[in-house]
C-alpha cells in the first residue's frame, strides 16, 4: 500500500513517547500543523497486558485519539506491539479507529514531501 501525497507537504514522525503530557508540545498543534503524522501506538487500550499499564511509558492509542478528535486523515498509528488488537484488519479496534478517521501505518507507504 502507498499513501501519496503531492507538493509541499509536512509530515511529523514521533514513534516512540512516554507520555503526551510530559511533553513540552502539545500534540494536537503539532499534528494539525502536519499534512499527515506518524504517531506512536504501542499499545491500544489499559488492560492490553497483564499487569499495571500506567507503569508502562507510552500513550495509549485511545487517549491519544482523545487528544486529537476532530483531525481526521491526519495521523498514522506506528510502532504497535505485538499484543496490540489494531495489528488485526478486521478488528473492532481497527474499525473503531476508522470511525474516528485514524488509521495504521504500514509497510510500503511513502510521501512525497
Amino acid at each position: 500500500m502507498r499513501h501519496r501525497m503531492q507538493g509541499e507537504q509536512r509530515l511529523f514522525y514521533y514513534p516512540d513517547i512516554d507520555r503526551w503530557q510530559a511533553w513540552q508540545h502539545d500534540v494536537r498543534d503539532v499534528v494539525a500543523a502536519h499534512d499527515v503524522s506518524l504517531l506512536d501506538g504501542s499499545f491500544f487500550a489499559d488492560g492490553e497486558l497483564a499487569r499495571d499499564m500506567s507503569l508502562i511509558p507510552h500513550p495509549l492509542v485511545t487517549d491519544t485519539v482523545e487528544r486529537l478528535d476532530g483531525l481526521r486523515d491526519k495521523a498514522l498509528f506506528i510502532h504497535l506491539n505485538h499484543t496490540n488488537p489494531l495489528l488485526d484488519e478486521g478488528s473492532v479496534q481497527r474499525l473503531w479507529l476508522r470511525e474516528r478517521g485514524f488509521d495504521v501505518g504500514v509497510a510500503g507507504m511513502c510521501w512525497a514531501l
